[in-house]
């Protein structure tokens, strides 16, 4: 009898069980745990787009992710609302924890992950651009009247001449002048991540004059919209200086200049590099060599400039700006004649523009290879 009774309790519990299994099953009850996934991430490649999305499931969403222990890949930031991104530009294995929170703040989870970022092959390497002038100049963008821009004898072949002055441009503001040709930041690789060579051949017509001051840009990786509306966040440019603050028309003692800018946009780091007074030659093909590492860390960003075959500067510096959000600068690239207004005309000729993934692509092996740092 016992043993009867006890068979019909068991079996009545089992059927209860099943019934409410049943009924959750048939309601889409929601899971007990949180879980997030991937199980495991996508390895990287130094300078090459990254994007992975990381998905928290669990009964009480939304969810916010954040790192809690080791470090992304630099280059690499993850969203609260968990997309991974960027460019990778440092090498290695980088071991991390991704947590997730629910919308209050409360931790509910936790996953391991490892991210491999592998050097790509360097090589010779294929420009990403180039242009010698000998047909147009339809590979640009142009900012300026059209009679600001000519084609003329180059370094060899054709090249292509900008003008500023009061029968070209004329004022772009009270103060300034400017044409220039241009690339957005896609076609100038100018972003986190990417490791960028600009290679120009740049003359200084014999007629040249220069404005007063520390101006007169002539190459500029020119910040982004963003970038730009905080007051003193400038480009990085190469220019021609002249006496400073000495005010005379034209400016005393040109010479090169290059300044390199990067960090916080609302604390922004300098760094200008000049030649000796009076060094500008004009009549003469320089030889421009430029470097960029992108990356607003000081730890990974680099400037570096050769001048016919000859190292200028090579510094570890950051190259692009960090703002209040996270978010990282973007720069295009172009060839400027941008100056503080003038009573007077005057011309930059340019020839051989490349941009590439290394020195190689972009001018060969004739450069010589930076001081050891």
């Amino acid at each position: 009898m016992m043993r009867s009774q006890r068979a019909r309790v068991v079996a009545f519990v089992a059927a209860s069980l099943f019934l409410v299994a049943g009924m959750a099953a048939s309601e889409g009850a929601a899971p007990t745990t949180v879980s997030i996934a991937p199980a495991t991430l996508p390895n990287g490649t130094v300078g090459t787009a990254y994007s992975q999305s990381v998905t928290v499931s669990g009964p009480t969403p939304p969810y916010t992710v954040r790192v809690t222990q080791g470090a992304l890949p630099p280059g690499l930031s993850l969203s609260l609302g968990c997309a991974l991104t960027g460019a990778p530009i440092v090498s290695g294995s980088f071991a991390f924890t991704i947590s997730a929170f629910t919308s209050s703040g409360t931790y509910v989870a936790f996953h391991d992950y490892v991210v491999t970022v592998s050097t790509r092959s360097r090589g010779r390497g294929k420009a990403y651009f180039a242009d010698d002038f000998e047909r147009d100049l339809a590979k640009w963008n142009l900012w300026g009247p059209a009679n600001a821009f000519t084609l003329v004898p180059g370094s060899s072949g054709q090249g292509a001449s900008i003008a500023a002055g009061p029968s070209t441009t004329g004022p772009i503001s009270s103060a300034s002048e400017q044409a220039s040709l241009w690339l957005n930041w896609p076609a100038a690789h100018a972003g986190a991540g990417h490791d960028t060579w600009y290679a120009a051949k740049v003359k200084f017509p014999v007629a040249y004059r220069a404005t007063s001051g520390q101006w007169n840009w002539f190459m500029v990786w020119h910040n982004d919209d963003a970038t730009g509306t905080y007051s003193r966040a400038y480009s990085s440019a190469l220019g021609v200086f002249t006496d400073y603050p000495v005010t005379s028309h034209p400016g005393l003692n040109p010479r090169l200049a290059f300044r390199i800018m990067g960090g916080s946009v609302t604390s922004p780091q300098q760094y200008v590099v000049t030649l000796r007074a009076n060094s500008l030659k004009r009549g003469w093909w320089y030889d421009v060599l430029v470097h960029f590492v992108w990356s607003p860390d000081p730890r990974v960003g680099l400037a570096e400039l050769w001048l016919d075959g000859k190292v200028v500067v090579s510094r570890p510096f950051p190259t692009l700006y960090r703002h209040p959000s996270g978010a990282t600068s973007n720069n295009a690239f172009g060839l400027y004649n941008y100056r503080p207004k003038a009573a007077w005309d005057a011309s930059i000729h340019f020839d051989r523009v490349r941009i590439g993934p290394t020195r190689a692509s972009v001018v060969g092996s004739t450069a010589k290879k930076p001081p050891e740092r």
